[in-house]
């Protein structure tokens, strides 16, 4: 290090630090201990099958399919590390430079501190054991080829940090705003809500892609995929001139080796220059290429006098007034506003699910049966996911909540009205389209019984939400996530597997009559039972507030601390 002009000393201590904040997330905050591992067993058998699937196909494919399926490997993991930033930048301290401005670190530590530190980045972790099943099949396969092998490994290794950090650096104004951080969550989680629609919209095309064609089209498409060298394509990226590169020395063609290889070095050059360059900018005060522009301060509209008058007059202003506060909070919240369009969609997507299943034609009363029971099934989950951690969802407004003259029975009342109308809207939705879709007048009678299930649902969180609260991940572009927040192991699963089977023997009462009347063909026991939910509803919900009010008196300085977020003063 000291002949490239490297102080190792610094090196030292920079790595030293970056490895003790590591272990310090960690170690006070066990709960992203646990993330971190649930994560890892999902990721893990993704990577190991990628890295034995490309193994496999580096030794037994003909040629020249080996370099082919190089090629697409280095190419797609260098998609997958300049497009990590867009999700990560967030939570991820090792993609902003900035942070290391502050320390007398000349041009050289400084690029050999950003490079290694790379090494505490997890994903790093996730790509070695796609090199290694390169280098091993590679290097016992053809051995002259092992060193170009490395070569072109190390050069797509700067690639992908240097395009990476370049991102960062380019768009980095427009990663940190809160606009585009609300734009992802919500774009995200309704991609992710729609998968399923994606998934049997490609089956289906592909089903009648595969009916359309004939057997002589079969063949010749066959025959042209047989002939498809995505290399020769490919080969013009940077990571696919460092496969054609070791496809050059597999071959014996030297010098094309020498030309590709310069070619892709000629390309990590260049994204150094520019990123160092961009990089000056930011040390020197310019900030980032690209910010969106500030949010000019609109002027405050005039008082119209109690926000309650209107449709809500007829309530308590105290109710009134925390009623809307909430839903105003879950509709200016990214992550709760998530919730609330999945809940409205939920129900669109769940029919489109029933009507394109296949089922038998003689069970079309049993199947209408099971759709109404469904629904009850819905709210009790739409209203627990909306409930679950109501106190911590308040963040740092909780303290100025709590400093309110409201009796904390009716606080609790008043958030869980409002979202009772976030949830319920939803549900009636869901029901009106179930009715409509199986031509079953008995299911509209379900809706009092679900909302009334919804009710019982609310004030069990009323009073569930006192005793297990955590912070709210306004920060993070994922959905809530109590164990990623520090919310604590054993709390996760209180929330996770207690609170559900509270929640479903409290609920029992008002969902049973409903449902063994819709089942035994009794419309008289669904009716009586829709008019007992309707009762027990209520009385549940103010039960539960009740309790939770006379509970949260108590708990007040234990809920400000659990809700606090980590590193706060």
């Amino acid at each position: 290090m000291a002949g490239l002009g490297i102080n190792w000393q610094k090196q030292k201590a920079l790595m030293g630090l970056r490895g003790r904040l590591t272990i310090r997330q960690y170690s006070k905050e066990p709960g992203r201990l646990l993330n971190l591992v649930i994560s890892a067993l999902l990721v893990l058998p993704v990577v190991l099958g990628a890295t034995l699937g490309t193994g496999a196909a580096y030794w037994l494919l003909p040629e020249p399919w080996p370099a082919q399926v190089l090629a697409i490997t280095l190419v797609v993991l260098w998609l997958i590390w300049f497009t990590l930033p867009i999700f990560s930048f967030s939570v991820n301290e090792g993609l902003d430079p900035t942070r290391l401005i502050q320390y007398p670190l000349s041009r050289r530590d400084f690029v050999a501190t950003l490079f290694l530190g790379t090494l505490f980045d997890y994903p790093t972790y996730f790509m070695l054991p796609i090199f290694a099943a390169a280098l091993i099949t590679w290097g016992i396969r053809f051995t002259l080829v092992l060193p170009v092998l490395l070569v072109a490994l190390v050069l797509c290794y700067f690639l992908m940090i240097l395009t990476s950090q370049l991102v960062v650096n380019l768009i980095g104004g427009l990663l940190q705003s809160r606009r585009f951080r609300d734009v992802m969550i919500i774009a995200l989680s309704l991609l992710g809500s729609s998968c399923w629609l994606i998934s049997q919209a490609c089956n289906r095309i592909t089903m009648r892609f595969t009916e359309a064609i004939s057997p002589d089209q079969a063949e010749q498409f066959a025959q042209t995929m047989s002939e498809f060298r995505p290399l020769d394509l490919l080969q013009w990226l940077p990571p696919g001139a460092a496969a054609k590169a070791v496809e050059q020395a597999a071959a014996g063609e030297w010098g094309g080796v020498i030309l590709w290889l310069g070619y892709a070095t000629a390309w990590v050059l260049l994204l150094a220059w520019v990123w160092w360059r961009v990089l000056q900018r930011i040390v020197t005060g310019e900030g980032f290429l690209i910010n969106l522009p500030a949010v000019p301060v609109r002027a405050e509209k005039k008082e119209r006098g109690r926000g309650i008058d209107g449709w809500l007059a007829w309530l308590p202003s105290d109710l009134g007034e925390m009623m809307i506060k909430e839903i105003k909070a879950i509709w200016r919240t990214p992550q709760r506003r998530v919730g609330l369009l999945q809940g409205i969609l939920m129900p669109v997507f769940l029919v489109i699910i029933f009507a394109v299943q296949d089922r038998p034609a003689e069970m079309p009363a049993t199947f209408s049966r099971i759709s109404g029971a469904f629904l009850i099934v819905y709210a009790l989950f739409a209203f627990w996911a909306n409930g679950q951690n109501m106190i911590g969802m308040e963040a740092t407004g909780l303290s100025a909540l709590l400093l309110t003259s409201v009796p904390r029975q009716r606080l609790l009342l008043g958030k869980s009205l409002g979202l009772f109308v976030v949830g319920g809207l939803p549900l009636i939705l869901f029901g009106l389209i179930l009715t409509v879709a199986q031509s079953d007048p008995t299911i509209l009678l379900l809706i009092p019984t679900a909302l009334g299930v919804g009710l019982v649902v609310q004030g069990v969180m009323s009073l569930t939400s006192v005793f297990v609260a955590f912070p709210a991940p306004f920060d993070r572009k994922t959905g809530q996530n109590n164990l990623s927040r520090g919310g604590g192991c054993l709390g996760a699963l209180f929330s996770v597997l207690v609170v559900p089977t509270i929640v479903g023997v409290v609920s029992l009462p008002a969902a049973a009559p409903a449902v063994i009347g819709l089942f035994n063909g009794q419309p008289w026991l669904v009716f009586v039972g829709a008019a007992f939910a309707v009762i027990y509803g209520p009385a549940m919900l103010w039960l539960g507030c009740y309790l939770g009010g006379q509970a949260l008196l108590k708990r007040e300085p234990e809920l400000l601390q659990a809700t606090r977020p980590p590193g706060a003063n």
